[in-house]
């Protein structure tokens, strides 16, 4: 969960907090904006990028249709993943077909189905998968096509070392009574041109955010 607090002085540096897979991603983006930006995190505690599994792919497996635009945001997210493993100089997204064992001829037929509709094309092939051929249950299988998985902990740790590195990182708990709303925005002695939130569930002790 992602919110904005704004101030008009937009030469003051921008103060991003949380350092989960939203900030680390919105941090970067503005760093290749040209911005001056802060991150605060209190070092990861509870915060689930660091254990999540990080696969994506395009289709929804329940109905077998398409994520919403799907095709433009995964686009969009390789390239900016790329984009870290340059800055970083490391691996983390690795790009491989998720491989389905059809369960069931009426499951067989869904699947046939969707990889003939023209807005489906590239998305769905059978897969040569070794290792799902010991689970085939006489259905064959299918393999969607742009899918993969994020190495997040290893990204999420090179980016952290990266801030810590530029003298960019507060590795403390956010505190919001220490934000004064009027007239200008302050953290902890330091004036922002903006404070953004990007603390995933933590959100709901948010102040601003409450109503």
């Amino acid at each position: 969960m992602t919110g904005l607090v704004q101030n008009p002085h937009l030469e003051l540096p921008i103060l991003i907090v949380g350092q989960g897979l939203a900030g680390t991603v919105v941090a970067f983006k503005l760093l290749q904006s040209g911005y001056n930006v802060q991150v605060i995190d209190n070092q990861h505690h509870n915060a689930s990028s660091m254990v999540a599994a990080g696969l994506y792919n395009p289709l929804v497996f329940k109905w077998i249709t398409k994520s919403w635009n799907a095709r433009a945001l995964l686009k969009d997210a390789k390239s900016t993943y790329r984009d870290l493993e340059v800055y970083l100089k490391n691996s983390f997204i690795h790009e491989e077909p998720l491989v389905r064992i059809i369960a069931s001829s009426p499951e067989l037929a869904q699947w046939q189905r969707r990889e003939n509709q023209e807005d489906f094309d590239g998305l769905i092939a059978p897969c040569d998968d070794q290792i799902s051929l010991k689970w085939d249950k006489g259905f064959g299988n299918r393999g969607v096509i742009g899918s993969g998985w994020l190495d997040l902990k290893r990204l999420l740790t090179d980016f952290r070392a990266k801030l810590k590195e530029e003298g960019r990182l507060i590795e403390a708990q956010m505190d919001y009574s220490l934000i004064p709303t009027e007239p200008d925005l302050w953290y902890n002695g330091q004036s922002y041109s903006h404070i953004i939130c990007c603390e995933g569930a933590a959100a709901q002790a948010n102040p601003f955010f409450t109503e």
